[in-house]
């Protein structure tokens, strides 16, 4: 191609308008929106170059812009092409350059609407996309479909015509304020146009510096008899009041604003709201502004990112991931998932670790071997470009292993991967990133989804996380690029999640965030996150911010240069995992042994006769530990009622539970007992005397009796005894 012309200066002459002699390419053109973009574009006096598929419509298009504006048949034209294929669009810029010599604006308005289900019915194929046809969905697209003609054709758009621009030159990208909220059923829509927000943002860095500017327009719910059906749709799919979903959105715009002669009121934007900004955009006027947002919303309050920075070091010593199981999802990134399930691993938790490709199984075993004697972490294949084989892997390991309830998601390719700048991209390198990257999260998530609704038996609401990759030392382009589409994954997610919930239509609230770590470089980072993560999946808890930053320095956020251990750090941790039996566990000694225990991470089973008062003392420890922030302390403090120790049948029920509760007794503490009666032993009664040797020490025999050959077996175990100071003073009764 050769060099960009100029306009002359007798043909700007000619021509009225901010647009005067402007060569402008609106993709869409033949839309709702796109017809108003093109028709303000031609009054403004720009040569308009109107595209699409079908070179039927959009002729019709041209031909009725040009009977409404009256423009000259000279200043429009029509070049066929498909902007999800890059070949073709490469084609149609060619044929734009050969006509003009240029291109000085270009809207990337096309996109289509995608696959209107919720996350789990999204059709990932074209089998499943039959399916849904066949229960009468209008659905013509799966979700790859979707990303291609949306991110797709913006990208492929501005590979191609970003050559024939010259300094001056304007691009404008059209998105959607639903790319930033939730957006109930929608993901194959706005995951891909967030993630065409990041993309613009980047290439208004890469194309600055040859003068020209790009700038992304955030268009809220137009008004039109579509967006009406679209709400009305969206109510029906919620299962919310009709009008519930259009009250939302226009609740949140901060403008009233007078239609015609009636009075100032909430409304909705208009079509030509739309097209006056991309008039401003398209001209000289809005020479200064690169890599701005113009949010024609009528002030809707929507924040650009949801976003928090970590600013302590993460504790694990509270963490206790006994009886959860974590599925580490990998694409490529060996080490890193290993050290993360390792992490899961020792702090309690079973790990399924999943790698996109057999190597990658191969090369994690292979680091594997040496994993401690009670841990379990299992490897296997787990590609998300092939949903079967997720289903079965996840299926499979609940048959024979606890359900799954959190998850750590990674990128399918590790940090380095995609090269180079965005707008050189690759056609390869687009198709690997739409599909592979892009597709497969929402696979993913997918896949997650239905899972957790089939699972009845998994104690706690699930978690999951996306975990970007390290810094590539490149600027990290790709992986911002990525960000910005997790982000909109997530906050679709979660909404679904807790729609489906307040709906009765789901048991649990599925919750997550992603975690961005490449902005950081320190050797810490990789220790620092996983710990993080352990946090975030084994605790019950929830940040309301999506995306959580690593700090870019962890020791000026934490105030600490390395790790801190203070007293507390060393208490808790100590007795992890360890399950301890303490009879007369209701109050004094007993119920102070449980909690400190309790505090070290051990599983307690306080033991006693009154129920009441065990159920207090419970209460006591289970209070304090959560303030403090202790996980699972639901789960580890356990009581039961009614047991004497003066009778051993009782003492055998309280074995026996403890061992079907937890699974095994690692201490025993024999600490309860009774005054007996207040005289002297010759004076006793002999079924008194009797019934104070069976409480204060015969019971602990039996007890020791029944629980150290379990300890032998196990191999480990520890018993105390608790006695008295006045047991060795002979004068007292």
């Amino acid at each position: 191609m050769n060099a960009p012309t100029t306009v002359a200066p007798k043909q700007k002459a000619a021509i009225a308008g901010r647009l005067a002699g402007k060569i402008a390419l609106v993709t869409g053109a033949a839309g709702n929106l796109g017809g108003e973009i093109v028709r303000h574009y031609l009054r403004e006096g720009a040569t308009v170059v109107f595209t699409g598929r079908s070179e039927g419509r959009i002729a019709d298009a041209m031909k009725a812009a040009l009977a409404d504006t009256g423009a000259d048949a000279s200043r429009a034209s029509t070049v066929v092409m498909d902007g999800a294929d890059p070949a073709s669009v490469r084609a149609g810029a060619a044929e734009v350059f050969a006509r003009y010599g240029r291109l000085d604006i270009l809207v990337n308005n096309a996109g289509s609407a995608g696959p209107k289900q919720p996350l789990e019915r999204l059709p990932l194929n074209k089998g499943d996309l039959t399916a849904l046809q066949a229960e009468g969905s209008t659905d013509t697209e799966t979700v790859a479909d979707a990303a291609r003609n949306i991110l797709g054709v913006a990208w492929n758009m501005v590979r191609a015509c970003a050559p024939l621009m010259g300094a001056g030159g304007s691009i404008i990208n059209v998105s959607t304020i639903f790319s930033r909220t939730e957006y109930y059923a929608r993901t194959a829509y706005v995951v891909p146009k967030a993630a065409m927000n990041a993309l613009s943002r980047e290439l208004a860095l890469e194309l600055g510096d040859r003068g020209i500017r790009v700038n992304l327009l955030f268009p809220g719910p137009i008004e039109s008899q579509r967006i009406r059906s679209v709400f009305a749709a969206m109510d029906t799919l919620r299962g919310d009041a009709s009008g519930t979903t259009a009250d939302h959105f226009q609740g949140i715009m901060s403008l009233k604003r007078s239609t015609g002669d009636a009075k100032p009121e909430k409304c909705l934007p208009t079509p030509a709201d739309i097209a006056s900004t991309c008039v401003f955009l398209g001209s000289d006027d809005s020479a200064a502004f690169n890599g701005h947002d113009f949010e024609v919303t009528h002030g809707m309050a929507v924040p650009k990112e949801s976003r928090t920075t970590f600013q302590s070091r993460p504790s694990r010593r509270s963490i206790d991931g006994g009886g959860q199981a974590i599925l580490v999802a990998a694409g490529d990134q060996v080490e890193e998932a290993v050290a993360i399930a390792r992490v899961h691993a020792d702090a309690g938790a079973e790990v399924l670790l999943g790698f996109t490709a057999a190597s990658g199984v191969k090369a994690a075993k292979a680091k594997l071997t040496d994993l401690p004697q009670g841990q379990k972490i299992e490897i296997v294949r787990f590609d998300r470009a092939d949903h079967g084989m997720m289903d079965d892997a996840l299926d499979g390991w609940s048959k024979h292993n606890l359900p799954i309830s959190g998850a750590v998601i990674l990128p399918t390719f590790s940090a380095g991967h995609f090269e180079g700048s965005l707008v050189d991209a690759s056609d390869t390198a687009v198709d690997s990133f739409v599909d592979a990257e892009l597709g497969g999260a929402i696979a993913l998530a997918r896949t997650l989804s239905r899972y957790w609704r089939r699972q009845d038996g998994l104690g706690r609401d699930p978690r999951f996380v996306f975990l970007s990759n390290g810094s590539d030392g490149a600027g990290d382009t790709w992986a911002n690029f990525l960000r910005a589409a997790i982000e909109q994954l997530v906050r679709v997610w979660r909404d679904e999640s807790a729609v489906d919930v307040a709906h009765g239509r789901r048991q649990h609230l599925e919750w997550g965030h992603q975690i961005i770590r490449y902005q950081n470089s320190e050797p810490e980072n990789l220790p620092f996150t996983a710990g993080q993560l352990v946090r975030i999946l084994l605790k019950e808890r929830k940040i309301r911010q999506v995306n959580l930053y690593l700090p870019e320095s962890i020791a000026d956020a934490t105030g600490a240069r390395r790790a801190m251990v203070g007293f507390s750090e060393n208490i808790t941790g100590l007795h992890l995992g360890k399950v301890a039996l303490i009879t007369g566990g209701s109050a004094g000694i007993g119920g102070q042994v449980g909690r400190l225990l309790a505090l070290a991470g051990a599983k307690v089973m306080l033991v006693a006769r009154r129920e009441s008062e065990l159920a207090a003392m419970r209460a006591r420890i289970v209070g304090e530990l959560e303030d403090v922030g202790f996980a699972g302390v639901e789960r580890r403090v356990q009581t039961l009622a009614d047991i004497d120790v003066a009778d051993f049948a009782s003492l055998r029920r309280a074995v026996d539970e403890t061992v079907r509760r937890f699974g095994r007794i690692d201490y025993l503490i024999n600490n309860a007992g009774i005054s007996g009666a207040e005289e002297m032993v010759v004076d006793m009664d002999p079924a008194a005397w009797q019934r104070t040797l069976d409480a204060n020490m015969i019971s602990n025999f039996a007890l020791m009796h029944m629980v150290v050959p379990m300890m032998k077996k196990q191999g480990s175990g520890y018993i105390l005894n608790v006695s008295s100071y006045f047991g060795g003073e002979k004068y007292l009764a």
